[in-house]
């Protein structure tokens, strides 16, 4: 059972996806990094996608990469958790003309999952599991070359 407290944790940046546009539009992510966070302590969360989806018109852009998430223990003594699936949350927002935006996601989809490895005891897993339930909201800054 997990506890009632409400905490959040932003998403550290720099950000970058990467991938391919058609010409109809269809976007086919190849590849988002994120720098790693330290905000959740005794921990470092670090989260990447290779693969997704979106759509660009020359001014809305939808994206919505497939987010895994991998946690170690900091300091390191090799634990390390990655999430069971990918978390996919929708990101919509409009680019200026010079290639600039905001795109985010507003709402609520459920958190990552863990499940116990070799590297993640059944304690790591379940904790995790309490701590990342919930994906609340999502805000990045775009620039488009």
């Amino acid at each position: 059972m997990c506890g009632g407290s409400t905490d959040t944790y932003n998403v550290q940046l720099p950000a970058s996806c990467s991938g391919t546009l058609n010409e109809f539009g269809i976007i086919d992510i190849s590849n988002c990094t994120f720098a790693p966070s330290h905000q959740l302590t005794g921990f470092v969360v670090t989260l990447s996608a290779n693969s997704g989806a979106g759509g660009f018109d020359g001014t809305n852009l939808s994206l919505t990469p497939d987010i895994n998430v991998n946690v170690t223990d900091d300091p390191p003594s090799g634990l390390s958790c990655d999430s069971s699936s990918p978390v996919s949350a929708p990101l919509a927002g409009t680019v200026n003309p010079d290639g600039t935006g905001t795109i985010s996601f507003s709402g609520s989809i459920p958190g990552p999952t863990f499940s116990a490895s070799a590297t993640c005891p059944d304690l790591a897993a379940a904790t995790l599991n309490c701590v990342l339930q919930t994906v609340t909201a999502a805000t990045f800054n775009i620039t488009i070359p």
